[in-house]
Protein backbone atom coordinates (compact mmCIF):
# COMPACT_ATOMS: atom_id res chain seq x y z
CA UNK A 1 0.00 0.00 0.00
CA UNK A 2 3.21 2.37 0.58
CA UNK A 3 1.23 4.03 3.77
CA UNK A 4 4.19 4.82 6.37
CA UNK A 5 4.02 2.78 9.41
CA UNK A 6 4.09 5.67 11.57
CA UNK A 7 0.49 5.39 11.97
CA UNK A 8 -2.83 3.40 11.21
CA UNK A 9 -4.38 4.63 8.35
CA UNK A 10 -7.73 2.75 9.42
CA UNK A 11 -8.11 4.59 12.48
CA UNK A 12 -8.47 7.99 10.71
CA UNK A 13 -11.36 6.86 8.61
CA UNK A 14 -12.93 5.62 11.23
CA UNK A 15 -12.36 8.77 13.63
CA UNK A 16 -13.39 10.95 9.94
CA UNK A 17 -16.63 8.89 9.87
CA UNK A 18 -17.62 9.06 13.57
CA UNK A 19 -16.71 12.65 14.18
CA UNK A 20 -16.82 14.53 10.78
CA UNK A 21 -18.26 14.38 7.78
CA UNK A 22 -16.11 10.97 6.55
CA UNK A 23 -14.04 11.10 4.03
CA UNK A 24 -14.70 14.45 2.62
CA UNK A 25 -12.98 16.01 5.67
CA UNK A 26 -10.42 13.82 4.64
CA UNK A 27 -9.23 16.00 1.58
CA UNK A 28 -7.46 18.37 3.25
CA UNK A 29 -4.70 19.17 5.17
CA UNK A 30 -6.73 21.00 7.49
CA UNK A 31 -9.41 18.51 7.97
CA UNK A 32 -6.52 15.65 8.32
CA UNK A 33 -5.46 17.83 11.24
CA UNK A 34 -8.65 17.75 13.12
CA UNK A 35 -9.14 14.13 12.35
CA UNK A 36 -5.66 13.12 14.01
CA UNK A 37 -6.21 15.91 17.07
CA UNK A 38 -9.80 13.67 18.02
CA UNK A 39 -7.17 10.58 17.76
CA UNK A 40 -5.22 11.85 20.23
CA UNK A 41 -8.02 12.33 22.54
CA UNK A 42 -8.36 8.51 22.91
CA UNK A 43 -4.38 8.20 23.33
CA UNK A 44 -4.60 8.35 27.55
CA UNK A 45 -6.39 5.45 26.88
CA UNK A 46 -4.33 3.85 24.88
CA UNK A 47 -1.36 1.85 26.28
CA UNK A 48 0.35 0.33 23.77
CA UNK A 49 0.07 0.98 19.37
CA UNK A 50 0.64 -2.32 17.78
CA UNK A 51 3.00 -2.42 14.80
CA UNK A 52 1.71 -5.88 13.38
CA UNK A 53 -1.49 -7.99 13.12
CA UNK A 54 0.41 -10.92 15.36
CA UNK A 55 1.30 -8.72 18.57
CA UNK A 56 -2.31 -8.13 19.76
CA UNK A 57 -2.99 -11.76 18.52
CA UNK A 58 -0.60 -13.43 20.56
CA UNK A 59 -0.94 -10.99 23.61
CA UNK A 60 -5.08 -12.32 23.54
CA UNK A 61 -3.61 -16.11 23.35
CA UNK A 62 -1.26 -15.48 26.60
CA UNK A 63 -4.52 -14.09 28.18
CA UNK A 64 -2.63 -10.16 29.23
CA UNK A 65 -5.18 -8.44 26.80
CA UNK A 66 -8.94 -9.03 27.81
CA UNK A 67 -9.58 -6.73 24.25
CA UNK A 68 -7.92 -6.02 20.96
CA UNK A 69 -8.42 -5.28 17.53
CA UNK A 70 -8.48 -8.17 15.31
CA UNK A 71 -9.04 -8.97 11.32
CA UNK A 72 -12.41 -10.87 11.82
CA UNK A 73 -10.77 -13.80 9.76
CA UNK A 74 -8.27 -14.26 11.97
CA UNK A 75 -10.33 -13.86 15.04
CA UNK A 76 -13.03 -16.17 13.42
CA UNK A 77 -10.29 -18.83 12.69
CA UNK A 78 -8.99 -18.48 16.44
CA UNK A 79 -12.42 -18.90 17.64
CA UNK A 80 -13.19 -21.94 15.51
CA UNK A 81 -9.59 -23.17 16.97
CA UNK A 82 -11.52 -22.71 20.47
CA UNK A 83 -9.73 -19.62 21.76
CA UNK A 84 -12.24 -17.57 23.99
CA UNK A 85 -12.76 -14.78 21.26
CA UNK A 86 -15.60 -13.07 19.55
CA UNK A 87 -15.60 -10.53 16.68
CA UNK A 88 -17.85 -7.60 17.49
CA UNK A 89 -18.98 -4.90 15.05
CA UNK A 90 -19.33 -1.20 16.18
CA UNK A 91 -22.41 -0.14 15.41
CA UNK A 92 -20.67 2.80 13.54
CA UNK A 93 -18.84 0.40 10.86
CA UNK A 94 -16.49 -2.11 11.07
CA UNK A 95 -13.36 -1.48 8.51
CA UNK A 96 -13.24 -2.93 5.56
CA UNK A 97 -9.74 -3.55 3.69
CA UNK A 98 -9.01 -5.03 0.35
CA UNK A 99 -5.73 -7.43 -0.07
CA UNK A 100 -4.93 -7.67 -4.09
CA UNK A 101 -2.30 -10.01 -5.93
CA UNK A 102 -0.12 -8.58 -7.88
CA UNK A 103 3.33 -9.53 -10.19
CA UNK A 104 6.60 -8.17 -9.74
CA UNK A 105 7.95 -7.13 -13.05
CA UNK A 106 11.13 -8.54 -11.15
CA UNK A 107 9.88 -12.07 -11.63
CA UNK A 108 11.34 -14.90 -13.49
CA UNK A 109 8.05 -16.54 -13.77
CA UNK A 110 5.20 -14.32 -15.05
CA UNK A 111 3.59 -17.19 -17.07
CA UNK A 112 3.24 -18.81 -13.73
CA UNK A 113 2.05 -16.01 -11.48
CA UNK A 114 -0.59 -15.33 -13.92
CA UNK A 115 -1.32 -19.23 -14.26
CA UNK A 116 -1.79 -19.21 -10.35
CA UNK A 117 -3.80 -15.95 -9.84
CA UNK A 118 -5.94 -17.11 -12.61
CA UNK A 119 -6.21 -19.98 -10.63
CA UNK A 120 -6.84 -18.67 -7.34
CA UNK A 121 -10.11 -16.37 -9.05
CA UNK A 122 -12.27 -19.47 -9.90
CA UNK A 123 -15.69 -19.82 -8.09
CA UNK A 124 -14.42 -23.11 -6.46
CA UNK A 125 -11.21 -21.87 -5.09
CA UNK A 126 -12.63 -18.59 -3.79
CA UNK A 127 -15.35 -20.44 -1.81
CA UNK A 128 -12.77 -23.01 -0.41
CA UNK A 129 -10.63 -19.98 0.65
CA UNK A 130 -13.60 -18.37 2.44
CA UNK A 131 -14.88 -21.66 3.78
CA UNK A 132 -11.76 -22.50 5.45
CA UNK A 133 -10.18 -18.46 6.16
CA UNK A 134 -12.76 -16.67 6.45
CA UNK A 135 -11.79 -13.74 4.06
CA UNK A 136 -13.98 -12.19 1.61
CA UNK A 137 -14.11 -13.73 -1.53
CA UNK A 138 -12.88 -11.58 -4.33
CA UNK A 139 -15.12 -12.10 -6.91
CA UNK A 140 -18.79 -11.80 -7.37
CA UNK A 141 -20.53 -13.23 -4.61
CA UNK A 142 -23.32 -14.14 -7.46
CA UNK A 143 -20.66 -16.44 -9.06
CA UNK A 144 -20.27 -18.38 -5.60
CA UNK A 145 -22.41 -21.02 -4.23
CA UNK A 146 -21.80 -19.83 -0.94
CA UNK A 147 -24.91 -20.17 2.14
CA UNK A 148 -25.92 -17.22 3.74
CA UNK A 149 -24.79 -18.54 6.77
CA UNK A 150 -21.48 -18.51 5.84
CA UNK A 151 -21.87 -14.75 3.81
CA UNK A 152 -23.07 -13.38 7.35
CA UNK A 153 -20.23 -15.02 9.29
CA UNK A 154 -17.55 -13.32 6.65
CA UNK A 155 -19.15 -10.19 6.03
CA UNK A 156 -20.56 -9.62 9.29
CA UNK A 157 -23.23 -6.34 8.85
CA UNK A 158 -22.05 -6.49 4.90
CA UNK A 159 -19.80 -4.40 2.88
CA UNK A 160 -22.13 -2.11 2.77
CA UNK A 161 -21.99 -0.89 6.65
CA UNK A 162 -18.05 -1.22 6.44
CA UNK A 163 -15.99 1.82 6.85
CA UNK A 164 -13.45 1.45 3.67
CA UNK A 165 -9.60 2.78 3.98
CA UNK A 166 -9.14 5.90 1.99
CA UNK A 167 -5.91 4.79 0.19
CA UNK A 168 -5.33 7.90 -2.41
CA UNK A 169 -5.85 10.08 1.17
CA UNK A 170 -2.97 8.18 2.34
CA UNK A 171 -0.70 8.19 -0.55
CA UNK A 172 -1.12 11.87 -1.68
CA UNK A 173 -0.15 13.05 1.82
CA UNK A 174 1.84 10.20 3.16
CA UNK A 175 5.12 13.01 4.41
CA UNK A 176 2.45 15.33 6.10
CA UNK A 177 0.35 12.67 7.66
CA UNK A 178 3.50 11.02 9.28
CA UNK A 179 4.85 14.08 10.43
CA UNK A 180 1.38 14.96 12.37
CA UNK A 181 1.00 11.18 13.72
CA UNK A 182 4.52 11.60 15.24
CA UNK A 183 3.29 15.02 16.97
CA UNK A 184 -0.05 14.50 17.92
CA UNK A 185 0.42 10.41 19.02
CA UNK A 186 3.53 9.35 19.48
Amino acid sequence: MGISSDYDAGILDIAARMFFDGTETMQTEEGLTDILEKVSEIKPQVSLWYDGEAEPQQALLDENLTASWLFHDVTLVMEEEGQPVESVFPEEGALQNDGAWVILDSTDYPDEAIEFIDYSLRPEVQKRITENLYTAPVIQESELDMSDELYSRVYGPGPEASIRPSHEVYLDNEDFLSQKWRELIQ
